[in-house]
């Protein structure tokens, strides 16, 4: 997106890539500075997307919130859903 972006304004003549800074390429040269930004851009995602999907099993007894919290939180939202429920019907 952001290279679409600068080369968009290149195309206006709003601002120019750098020709020392830009690959060798006659027809497209490309910034050296957008690819990188690129590259590292796809890279983390990609890296994310791993994360994302554990290869270590998570550890489900930690961190699990008690059942009276956890009745308590429903007992909530579920008041509020009536409540607003209640206020759009009047």
């Amino acid at each position: 997106q952001s290279f679409i972006w600068d080369s968009y304004g290149a195309s206006l003549g709003i601002w120019e890539f750098n020709p020392a800074k830009c690959t060798l390429r006659e027809s497209i040269p490309l910034p050296v500075e957008e690819v990188l930004w690129l590259f590292h851009h796809v890279l983390k995602t990609a890296l994310y997307q791993l994360k994302a999907f554990e290869l270590v099993p998570a550890q489900t007894e930690r961190g699990v919130p008690s059942a009276a919290l956890r009745g308590g939180v429903s007992a909530a939202l579920l008041s509020a859903f009536a409540f607003g429920g209640w206020q759009r019907a009047r």
